[in-house]
């Protein structure tokens, strides 16, 4: 692998060694990543959560949900389109001061009452808690990020269950504590110095990311089902029981993610993909249908299994910054917003239960929402499946004894051949990582050997291929052996051509 890596970027991989790779960076991955940004992030889900459950009826939930999701998904989507203005312009402590302030509003609206200020400035909190630990999320070893993320998770669903039982105002004076914490610590982050290595610009992100539109309806689609933990506040329960439900759900979702790096991580995360309409279907169309207490199992279930594809998510997201040489803001900003944007949708369709209600019932009302909310999820499901990897037989195909051969013929001409891969990339502006992939597949190497390569998942080495064989406008690896070299070919004859000054006026 060494041999395809360009120098400049193995000097820079060899000089900046990932935080948490050994004992000596422990203090780090505790106080920055899960006293900062774990508990940052958990301390904004319980406060979203706080807020919405705590709202005067149904419908005040679904606007709630409405209005913190579009704030958030807003605020992504400035981050993305100013990435570069923000990079040189903001520097870390202005984040900071952002943190400390939106999760100091949210907190004064706890005392208050005021469910909208909470909502909203604790959707901005974690907006800029994902941007300001960014880049330190993405520097950590993989071990110590999924320690981070399964934390920022697990976090909040044992605190969920805890608090639920504690009588005001102490609850809210625990939570309180909790946040001065997570401020302080994200002061004590600005003062140290990590190697994060140089700023990437919003151009060269945009040419190195990953495009698929199923990674876009993926996003969309598991946002879209968070806002049906809206019905958590449908059940006849009392608000203790429904929310150590939810805390339940977080909690598992967060100790499954690490039972599943211990046994099949690539293989659950997969599976988990391709089954997440169907898990929709499964659990929210009986919802109506069964007693109470089974209403409360499936939404428990239902809703460890969306926070389980949540923190995957923001895992792949974080992957991918590392793995493509991306910046962490431009990608976070172009994900999130999306994501953002599915749980206001869904928001705004449980907002119309009101209105459903008048007409049919609060049971018939319920019951078509959940059909709607269903349908809709298997409708994306089958999107993200056919969207994803529109070129998989390729992709997978295996190499026939003809290819072999010129794999072979092709290994012997070794400088020559590498001549041409890199006229290849040039020409077709392939990233870093697709460089470095595409002489393992002109190797006749397949998805499988990628993954096992660079340790990614599987959908990410799919998509490298796929995006690959987009640029250079191919469909097979017999195809790409005759692309890469009739483009070479033609860039070798070009000093031939410049000594016929006829031809070349012609």
């Amino acid at each position: 692998m060494g041999e395809v890596v360009p120098e400049r970027e193995a000097e820079q991989t060899a000089e900046r060694k990932p935080i948490g790779g050994n004992e000596a960076d422990f203090e780090a991955v505790l106080i920055d990543g899960i006293l900062g940004f774990s508990l940052s992030l958990g301390n904004a889900i319980l406060l979203l959560v706080g807020a919405v459950t705590h709202a005067g009826s149904f419908f005040d939930s679904a606007v709630i949900t409405v209005i913190a999701a579009l704030v958030s998904a807003a605020f992504f989507k400035i981050v993305q389109l100013k990435t570069d203005a923000i990079s040189r312009r903001l520097p870390r402590v202005a984040f900071v001061c952002g943190h400390a302030v939106c999760f100091l509003v949210a907190i004064v609206g706890m005392y208050l009452g005021l469910q909208y200020l909470i909502a909203v400035a604790a959707a901005l909190g974690l907006a800029d808690t994902l941007i300001l630990y960014g880049r330190f999320l993405a520097a950590l070893a993989r071990k110590a990020l999924m320690l981070v993320v399964d934390a920022a998770f697990l976090y909040p669903g044992i605190m969920l269950m805890v608090i639920v039982n504690v009588p005001w105002p102490y609850d809210t004076v625990i939570l309180s504590a909790m946040v001065l914490v997570t401020i302080v610590v994200a002061l004590l982050f600005i003062r140290r110095n990590y190697d994060f290595g140089e700023l990437i610009s919003a151009a060269d992100s945009k040419a190195r990311s990953i495009k698929a539109k199923g990674n876009v309806h993926t996003l969309f689609l598991v946002g879209f089902m968070i806002s049906a933990f809206l019905l958590f506040n449908s059940l006849p329960f009392t608000l203790e029981i429904s929310n150590t439900a939810l805390g339940l759900a977080f909690a598992l979702a967060g100790i499954g993610s690490l039972l599943m790096r211990q046994i099949n991580e690539r293989g659950t995360k997969d599976a988990m993909r391709k089954t997440t309409g169907l898990a929709s279907l499964v659990l929210l169309l009986p919802l109506m249908l069964v007693p109470g207490e089974i209403q409360l199992v499936l939404l428990a279930c239902y809703s460890c299994y969306v926070v389980l594809e949540t923190l995957t998510i923001l895992d792949a997201i974080v992957e991918t910054v590392r793995f493509n040489l991306i910046a962490a803001m431009w990608l976070i900003g172009k994900e999130c917003s999306v994501f953002f944007g599915g749980i206001a949708a869904g928001g705004a369709i449980f907002a119309l239960f009101p209105w459903i209600a008048r007409v049919l019932g609060p049971e018939y009302a319920m019951l078509i929402l959940c059909i709607v909310v269903a349908a809709f999820c298997a409708w994306l499901q089958i999107k993200v499946n056919y969207q994803v990897y529109p070129y998989e037989p390729i992709i997978e195909e295996e190499v026939d004894e003809e290819v072999t051969a010129r794999i072979e013929r092709n290994g012997r001409r070794k400088d020559l051949w590498h001549q041409k891969i890199d006229a290849a990339c040039e020409q077709y502006r392939l990233s870093p990582r697709e460089r470095e992939i595409l002489p393992i597949l002109l190797r006749g190497r397949d998805a499988k050997y990628i993954m096992d390569t660079f340790y990614i998942s599987q959908s990410t080495a799919k998509t490298h291929i796929y995006n690959i064989y987009r640029k250079f406008g191919i469909h097979s690896r017999q195809e790409l052996l005759d692309f890469v070299e009739d483009i070479e070919f033609m860039e070798l004859e070009m000093p031939d051509e410049a000594e016929r000054p006829d031809d070349s006026a012609q």
